[in-house]
């Protein structure tokens, strides 16, 4: 909804004990968390990180085979790593904490933590059934299985006693699925650096430009909207009395979020900018990265000897090398909402959020800069024309990029996403909320896309599997890494590449209901959504997996 919707349906119920008489409260205290709302000891937080776009995730947490005694039947195009001079891929295991998982979790980050120190406070759920083709029916099922019921921040947002709704960001089927009975969530578009400054004044006209100028504009814009709030029913004069009064603090006190905001948002896009720029870890050889060249590109006399399945080089390489156009690469708005997120948390101004893709397809690089192409017809002479794209974005749909620049771009956005979930998490537990808890441990990140993917018929890239979903869970209170879930294993054309086996356990596929009720379980809310199983519940403060299946079982992948 837009921000004039909002403040008329939000102050409607929430002048009294909402958000301004709370931060007017906040704002007159004279200690040193002035700019603290009271946390919520009894809420958990939920934070879903919404990968639209069908991303690769065999090489990150799409764990294909858990242990040895899990059968694994490798395909040309499934892989994490190069393992030769001509761009082909394989999956190397490492174990973690129990598991095999893809050898990404052995990599470091530049602060020398390791990745896999994410995975001791994981459970992750594969062979979901999406049971729906095409990207919109599918991410819509990750948030609103049952199109009867509230989406999962819907509900939530409703159970919940935050001063804000939840809060969406971007602009894609999965963000325009929320859906509540009480409460309308903030929807929160990605094009511009200050995503805070659009939460903090939800309230503010649509017609009003920012409410972060000059003093004088605020406070007549302030001043405004509080002229609008005598007409709203149930907006009792004593407390729009102390809003005024409190109008100077108000704006006095804006600076300091915005500058707290600006100093997440560096250290998250330091942060990734440090991991994204070498492709250390997509090879033991280095050398291997050679033939991207275009030298030793041009020594193929055909397109077919290099292969499509490769590289759409038509499309992608851009200049002389592959490394040189992805050094620009950037994540987008990965940091920006990072950076919000952690704001909002730790201000407790919310318990619902959903990071996701800033429009209708989701990208992994951004910015990726050159202006030269390869002309396809002249491909073995290594001839160089001019293109009018100066910066491309390597999607997430990866039908025709072919395994090279597929793996590269993954692993890159992987290796980006990992620090930020890391220092989100350490800065969460350094928040301590009672009970010698935690407020990692009362929050629930959960990772999830529309669907994995199938190695395509002609191996120019990989095509949609919706019989195959991953969902990821990060919180405290998970104590040890757990995966859970039955796959099948494939055959010689398609492989294991993590397509929905039969649990015998409910008779079934697992189904994205089960997703939700699982969730809804984790929260303490009653789930409306019906003939569904709890994957995921508590033990005493522990979360744990409820699903004791977690087989490779004979069967086709497609």
């Amino acid at each position: 909804m837009n921000r004039r919707d909002f403040m008329l349906r939000a102050f409607k119920g929430m002048v009294i004990t909402g958000l301004l008489p709370q931060f007017s409260s906040c704002l007159r205290s004279n200690d040193d968390k002035k700019y603290f709302f009271p946390l919520d000891q009894s809420d958990m937080n939920y934070v879903q990180l919404n990968f639209y776009g069908g991303p690769v995730r065999w090489g990150f947490d799409n764990f294909l085979r858990p242990t040895e005694s899990h059968e694994f039947i490798p395909t040309r195009m499934v892989g994490g790593r190069f393992k030769d001079g001509m761009g082909d891929v394989e999956l190397k295991w490492v174990k973690k904490h129990g598991y095999l998982v893809p050898d990404f979790w052995d990599l470091k980050m530049k602060s020398g933590v390791e990745h896999s120190t994410l995975l001791q406070n994981m459970i992750s759920i594969r062979g979901v059934d999406i049971n729906v083709s095409g990207h919109p029916h599918g991410i819509i099922k990750t948030v609103r299985p049952d199109s009867t019921q509230p989406s999962i921040q819907g509900v939530i947002s409703d159970h919940s006693k935050s001063p804000l709704p939840s809060i969406i960001f971007g602009s894609n089927p999965a963000t325009r699925s929320y859906e509540s009975i009480k409460r309308g969530g903030i929807k929160i578009p990605l094009n511009e650096r200050n995503l805070l400054e659009q939460i903090l004044s939800p309230f503010v006209l649509a017609e009003e430009k920012s409410l972060f100028g000059s003093n004088n504009d605020k406070k007549k814009i302030i001043t405004k909207v509080l002229d609008n709030l005598k007409l709203v029913e149930g907006a009792e004069d004593k407390y729009l009395k102390e809003l005024y009064g409190s109008l100077d603090l108000f704006i006095d006190n804006l600076a300091p979020f915005l500058d707290e905001y600006e100093s997440y948002l560096s250290k998250y896009e330091k942060l990734i900018l440090q991991n994204i720029r070498n492709f250390d870890g997509l090879s033991l050889d280095k050398l291997s990265l050679r033939t991207l060249d275009m030298g030793n590109l041009s020594k193929f006399k055909s397109e077919d000897e290099w292969g499509r399945y490769k590289i759409d080089y038509q499309t992608y390489l851009r200049g002389d090398n592959l490394e040189e156009m992805l050094s620009s690469a950037d994540l987008g708005f990965v940091p920006h909402q990072f950076a919000c997120t952690e704001f909002l948390l730790k201000r407790g101004l919310t318990n619902s959020l959903m990071m996701s893709t800033p429009n209708e397809m989701g990208s992994f690089l951004y910015n990726c800069s050159n202006q030269n192409n390869v002309h396809q017809k002249s491909f073995s002479e290594g001839k160089i024309v001019s293109t009018k794209d100066k910066f491309v974005s390597i999607q997430m749909d990866s039908h025709n990029t072919g395994t090279i620049l597929q793996t590269i771009a993954s692993f890159m956005f992987y290796r980006g996403l990992v620090p930020c979930l890391d220092r989100l998490k350490n800065e969460l537990k350094a928040i301590q909320i009672g009970d010698n808890k935690s407020l990692f441990d009362k929050t629930l990140i959960h990772l999830c896309s529309e669907f994995e993917r199938i190695p395509s018929e002609f191996e120019s890239g990989t095509e949609h599997n919706h019989r195959s979903h991953t969902s990821s869970f990060l919180s405290g209170s998970i104590k040890k890494f757990q995966i859970a879930g039955n796959i099948k294993t494939g055959n010689n054309v398609y492989g294991t590449i993590g397509t929905a086996g039969h649990v015998e356990k409910f008779g079934r596929n697992l189904d994205p209901r089960d997703i939700y009720q699982s969730i809804c379980s984790i929260m303490k809310i009653k789930s409306p959504v019906p003939r569904a199983e709890v994957l995921l519940d508590w033990k005493g403060d522990e979360i744990t997996s409820t699903l004791n299946e977690l087989k490779n079982v004979e069967g086709v992948s497609c």
